[in-house]
């Protein structure tokens, strides 16, 4: 089964991506196809892929400590789940399910290192939205936190907490880039 490079540059993460690009991914990227109702991912398990979403529908759903099931998200073609697991060894955090018959693409840590030497510039696009898309989960974290606990002041300072924390995580994401950048290449 062959990668689809239209599929993959609809994505947003990979639609800047050169042929050359294109070509290193999915040399790397393991397409799979699975039934509705089939596990991708559990809560807790270990994992060391990420999942680009070609057809069907994921959904991503959270277990709390009393046991309740929460589904959070729905994931459509052209989405991306579980990328943290590509650069973070840590359990998974939710647990993603097909709700319809479904084809996949899944990158693993392994694929990313071996990216990194065939095309560095892919591997550090997907590192760096991987941080992005930590950095946002955070700040969103964050921002509920302190409505929660200030909801009052919170109204009134949004705006300057929110460009003052734009400038602030500029460098740490740098700093956190690097460190990542380095652990994968052994530096």
């Amino acid at each position: 089964m062959a990668t689809n490079y239209e599929v993959l540059r609809r994505v947003h993460l990979f639609s800047a991506f050169s042929d050359d690009e294109c070509n290193a991914l999915g040399a790397v990227l393991r397409p799979r196809r699975v039934a509705a109702t089939t596990k991708i991912f559990e809560q807790g398990a270990a994992g060391d892929t990420m999942v680009v979403v070609v057809e069907g529908h994921l959904s991503v759903e959270l277990t709390d400590r009393s046991g309740k099931r929460t589904v959070i998200g729905e994931m459509q073609p052209g989405e991306i789940v579980g990328e943290m697991a590509v650069v973070d060894p840590a359990p998974r955090s939710t647990t993603v399910t097909a709700v319809s018959n479904a084809l996949i693409y899944e990158l693993s840590r392994d694929g990313l290192l071996r990216l990194r030497v065939s095309s560095p510039s892919a591997a550090a696009a997907i590192i760096g939205a991987v941080i992005q898309g930590v950095t946002r989960r955070l700040r969103a974290v964050d921002d509920r936190i302190e409505k929660r606990l200030h909801p009052e002041a919170h109204a009134a300072a949004a705006p300057k907490q929110q460009d003052a924390a734009e400038a602030a995580a500029a460098p740490a994401q740098d700093s956190l880039f690097s460190r990542i950048w380095s652990r994968l290449s052994g530096d």
